[in-house]
């Protein structure tokens, strides 16, 4: 409990210091990175009484919580984005580009599994990315005006 609170306070001073609009989120991810350390050093704790090497005890996998913020914005803000476009529009970009599915896929493979002719699939794919380089400058111009 005390180290989820020492983390939060640290986190409000992190926050501070740059710019971000979205605390809850941040604190959300400080916090988690803050106690997964705790429970990586009182592993190597328990692991060095028993002799184990401290190489083996190394752990380079640490998340940079404004990393980790910084995609899940993104990744909302596209689900937003491809949200707006029509139905088969977001299909087509969600298989070809790999969004929520396992992997991308070819052109060829959309069209057989949507039972379309691969040039409809291109035609989609084009439509689709042209609308949203419409919306992004669209709001540039908005966030630039105001």
């Amino acid at each position: 409990m005390q180290e989820g609170l020492l983390a939060l306070v640290h986190a409000v001073d992190v926050f501070a210091t740059r710019k971000h609009t979205d605390f809850t989120r941040f604190a959300a991810v400080w916090v988690a990175r803050w106690l997964r350390g705790i429970q990586r050093r009182s592993a190597r704790e328990r692991a060095a009484l028993v002799d184990v090497p401290i190489e083996d005890l190394s752990d380079d996998e640490i998340d940079d919580p404004f990393l980790v913020t910084s995609q899940i914005e993104l990744e909302e803000r596209l689900e937003t984005m491809i949200g707006d476009l029509p139905a088969v529009q977001q299909r087509v970009l969600r298989l070809r580009f790999g969004i929520g599915v396992r992997e991308a896929q070819s052109c060829d493979a959309i069209s057989r599994e949507l039972r379309l002719e691969p040039q409809r699939v291109r035609y989609l794919e084009e439509r689709a990315l042209l609308t949203l380089r419409r919306n992004v400058e669209r709001q540039r111009a908005r966030d630039w005006v105001v």
